[in-house]
């Protein structure tokens, strides 16, 4: 055999030894996709992870009960936990101000 059929038979230049002809670059471009892949969504997780209470609520009242005060200065799993009550005249104002987007709920 000469040297220019052992060249011939050695496959392109640039492929990795034994990868079949596939260089090694697109290996390791791959790698680096799946780990920033897997770096959002472990991102995702964590986020998703944060304490989940009410922050400065919105409710409406018609009118007063022992319960809406326990509500305003409750802890829950040890975070405060704040309502903002608004009092309202009747039923019809408060689910009026449901409609409109004020508040969450009464």
């Amino acid at each position: 055999m000469s040297v220019n059929e052992q060249q011939s038979t050695a496959g392109p230049a640039g492929a990795g030894a034994g990868t079949g002809g596939v260089p090694v670059w697109r290996g390791l471009r791959a790698l680096v996709l799946v780990a920033l892949v897997e770096a959002a969504l472990v991102l995702s997780v964590i986020s998703a992870m944060q304490a989940q209470v009410p922050r400065s609520m919105p409710f409406g009242v018609t009118g007063a009960s022992p319960v809406v005060t326990a509500a305003e200065s409750a802890k829950l799993s040890g975070f405060r936990v704040s309502f903002v009550n608004t009092l309202y005249a009747n039923q019809a104002d408060a689910i009026r101000a449901i409609d409109q987007r004020t508040i969450y709920g009464a």
